[in-house]
């Protein structure tokens, strides 16, 4: 652990306790097994900043970092099972190989963050932005990603399958070869996605608009 990391730590807490939050105020312990233990399971981090820190492997599972600042940081296989990270900021974070099944990342903002080989099933994405992020492999079985951007977002190989998509912006989205089982992409644009060699059994195409025209084949009669 650097001493500058630890100081940056110490003046987010600093921060937080003037401006009234009650984050990391609760024991000092919190602090401590933050830097030492690398994570804190179940801890209340709400708000807290750790922009461009490495927490390689770190245990954040249950914890509550929504507004958490994680922009440009290293959580290569980082666990955060469980956790609220409601309009936290991961933006260009290394998440490679992490594990966010079951958390919450409602409004996140994942842009251009490496996403590869996450592990992200029946994940609350609703309203992320997630554009031009790399989910290469992602598996996001059961997500929800209502009113996501996935502009310019690479997902190839992923498997997305029965996961809920209303309202999402594909726009320049890479779908080649990923698993798209079960998903209802009804009044959707697609006309700018690759679906090269994607796996459609049981999708639903009712007023979807593609690259080979308007698709009403599931449309109820």
């Amino acid at each position: 652990m650097t001493a500058l990391r630890q100081i940056t730590i110490l003046i987010s807490f600093c921060l937080m306790m003037i401006t009234g939050h009650e984050t990391l105020s609760v024991d000092d312990t919190i602090l401590d097994q933050l830097i030492n233990q690398n994570g804190c399971p179940k801890c209340n981090l709400t708000g807290v900043i750790l922009a461009k820190q490495n927490f390689i492997g770190a245990d954040f599972s249950g914890a509550d970092l929504s507004g958490a600042n994680f922009s440009d940081a290293n959580l290569w296989k980082a666990n955060f099972t469980n956790a609220n990270l409601q309009g936290a900021n991961f933006s260009g974070a290394n998440l490679r190989d992490s594990t966010l099944s079951g958390a919450n990342l409602t409004d996140a903002i994942l842009t251009a963050s490496n996403l590869k080989h996450t592990r992200a099933v029946g994940t609350v994405l609703k309203s992320a932005k997630l554009n031009k992020a790399n989910l290469f492999f992602a598996d996001l079985r059961n997500c929800l990603l209502n009113n996501a951007d996935l502009s310019g977002t690479y997902l190839a190989h992923a498997n997305l399958q029965k996961a809920q998509v209303a309202g999402v912006i594909f726009n320049g989205t890479s779908l080649q070869e990923a698993n798209l089982q079960d998903i209802d992409f009804t009044d959707l644009d697609l006309e700018t996605v690759i679906l090269r060699n994607a796996d459609l059994t049981g999708t639903i195409f009712c007023r979807t608009k593609t690259a080979w025209g308007q698709v009403d084949d599931s449309c109820p009669e």
